[in-house]
């Protein structure tokens, strides 16, 4: 019952409900209320995170918690089975729009990739009892692999923010060139404007990182007593 409430009813009303605002739903009175399943991708493929994400979440908390697959080694085979179907979507629709580089397709495209060679070779070594050595072995190349998406994504995050830093410190000298020569008083007024700004800038990051953990842990929690964990 928590499965079929949370994975389907909910998505399902959210996307009609969605679906009924139509064109209107990028303005502003309706991003407020829907903004967190739109945000950042392409308006085509605004349902992406409403019925494609909570469909893998679905079948993977499918396989887990039910009788689905009996079978030990059908579970083990299920994993890939959904993270590769769910790596290929994405691959081939490739949803999140295009700004600061590409720079949310190629985080979740590594993530999926990842999520599907860590389940396939983990199926791998259960199934075929492979030796210390082989495990030993496939495990370094596993956390090799990860560590080095995760530094790859660290560079260009850290590219990225900087960027917008430097465009930002752009807009701000061009806004003093042409207001400047009327008084120290005003000149004082526009850099503290800037020292705001820049302050903003930097502490962006930290912010939405909060509101991204807080509103996971409400949605967690939601699930959680949805599914009477």
């Amino acid at each position: 019952l928590g499965l079929t409430i949370w994975c389907l009813l909910v998505p399902v009303a959210i996307f009609f409900r969605i679906r009924r605002v139509g064109q209107d739903r990028a303005c502003v009175q309706h991003a407020r209320s829907f903004g967190y399943f739109l945000s950042g991708y392409k308006p085509s493929y605004w349902w992406w995170d409403i019925l494609v994400k909570h469909a893998d979440v679905g079948m993977m908390m499918l396989i887990a918690y039910t009788s689905t697959a009996d079978d030990v080694r059908a579970k083990l085979l299920s994993y890939p089975a959904v993270s590769g179907i769910a790596l290929a979507l994405f691959a081939w629709s490739k949803p999140f729009s295009n700004e600061q580089g590409a720079l949310l397709n190629l985080m979740e495209m590594g993530f999926l990739t990842t999520r599907f060679l860590m389940f396939t070779l983990v199926a791998t070594m259960l199934i075929f009892n492979t030796s210390l050595y082989v495990t030993f072995t496939l495990g370094v190349c596993l956390a090799i692999m990860v560590c080095t998406f995760l530094m790859l994504f660290f560079c260009n995050l850290v590219y990225q923010y900087w960027r917008s830093v430097a465009l930002d410190e752009e807009d701000e000298e061009e806004l003093g060139l042409d207001v400047g020569g009327e008084g120290g008083e005003q000149e004082e007024e526009e850099n503290e404007e800037l020292a705001t700004s820049f302050f903003q800038v930097l502490t962006r990051p930290v912010r939405n990182c909060v509101k991204g953990f807080i509103i996971e842990h409400c949605v967690e929690a939601l699930r959680k007593k949805l599914l009477g964990v």
